[in-house]
């Protein structure tokens, strides 16, 4: 695995460093903060270059945003479908986290990692390895990212919906756990909604160089609305929709039924011959498969979580939605917090607090005269 080292920082020296991965973006900082200390694009973008003194070649390594921005680079996306595909990749991005963005320490604070639903248990003795063996972590403790993003509504038992920026999905949780079987999911989220404002802006102004898709994130989030009626929407002028947004190179995009056109692929996907995978038919899907004698608890707490929920008018029309297909004698009861964007992250620092912090001081503790290999089974990697 290759390394970034970086100079020498004035070191912070007190508490967990929580890390959130998501496949869109990763969000570190510290237990016990309000909000995220660093946020990172979860990709990492490598090239080689000739050393000016041997001549041999010379990997360099350039993270996140940075990454996107700079051309010429193999840019690797290590998450897919919420599996880590490329450890390399990983280890880059958690030495760039610790040591560059957070200043840390790693042997000297316990870590507190967020992980998908659809990992294996390779995976995570992976991440030990990683974090034990490469960054000598004192101890560690991996959640499940919507077991997270429930304890954020301090609730127990729910189906979390989220919507980020690879992948929709509603989990169920009962007492904190995960019900795998009753998973429903679909690749439609953030990124094809992006990828849908790019095909648009590239057939109406081919003469203007293709817009990075971290400025056309941007314009999704801030044009971009979801309308409580499509079909009345569509009937209106579309004077009454238009708004404009300056690129940083001075053209203007003049965004008109797009706005409410392309978020509304979440509730009416445009894929021919596809089984429906909207959003409120994930839900619909998920609620049938969960056992009776818990449903009633499930059905009041319906849980929103994700960036790509945080268009204005997706509560309204969610809720509409979900009503119309969930036919049960329980009625869903649905919850948005402002902030669910960050929803997972939030929620990590009470449970360090209440759970992790007595394991990861007994862990240190007794971790001298321990083999490494012994460590990697007995270390508190603990899966909620």
């Amino acid at each position: 695995m290759s390394t970034l080292v970086g100079k020498e920082y004035p070191f912070r020296d007190s508490n967990a460093v929580v890390l959130d991965m998501g496949s869109g973006s990763c969000k570190a900082g510290f237990s016990g903060a309000a909000n995220p200390s660093s946020i990172v694009d979860s990709v990492v973008g490598y090239t080689l270059k000739k050393s000016p003194t041997t001549g041999e070649p010379k990997q360099e390594i350039w993270i996140g945003r940075a990454a996107r921005m700079k051309s010429n680079l193999v840019l690797v996306e290590f998450l897919k479908d919420g599996t880590i595909v490329d450890w390399e990749a990983v280890e880059d991005l958690w030495r760039y986290i610790l040591y560059k963005e957070l200043e840390v320490l790693p042997e000297k604070h316990a870590v507190l990692l967020s992980d998908s639903p659809y990992s294996t248990s390779t995976q995570r003795e992976s991440m030990a390895e990683i974090l034990f063996e490469y960054f000598n972590v004192p101890a560690m403790h991996v959640v499940y990212q919507p077991v997270l993003e429930m304890y954020s509504y301090g609730c127990t038992t729910a189906l979390v919906v989220h919507s980020g920026s690879h992948i929709t999905q509603a989990v169920p949780v009962h007492e904190g756990y995960i019900l795998p079987h009753a998973i429903e999911k679909t690749d439609l989220a953030g990124l094809s909604l992006t990828a849908y404002l790019q095909k648009r802006f590239q057939k109406a102004a081919p003469h203007l160089n293709l817009i990075p898709n971290y400025i056309m994130d941007d314009v999704k989030h801030k044009c971009c609305y979801i309308a409580l009626d499509f079909d009345k929407e569509l009937n209106l002028h579309e004077e009454n929709d238009l708004t404009h947004y300056t690129l940083p190179d001075g053209h203007v995009l003049c965004l008109g039924k797009e706005r409410y056109k392309c978020p509304e692929m979440l509730f009416r996907p445009s894929v021919p011959d596809a089984p429906p995978s909207s959003v409120h038919h994930l839900v619909a899907s998920s609620l049938k498969k969960i056992p009776s004698s818990i449903k009633e608890k499930v059905f009041r707490n319906i849980l929103l979580c994700g960036g790509s929920t945080m268009f204005k008018g997706f509560c309204e029309r969610f809720c509409k939605e979900v009503r119309n297909v969930v036919l049960d004698s329980f009625s869903p009861v649905i919850y948005a917090v402002p902030k669910r964007k960050d929803s997972a992250w939030k929620s990590s620092q009470s449970l360090y607090i209440a759970t992790f912090k007595p394991k990861a001081m007994q862990f240190k503790k007794t971790k001298q005269n321990i083999s490494p290999a012994y460590q990697l089974v007995k270390a508190p990697v603990t899966v909620l």
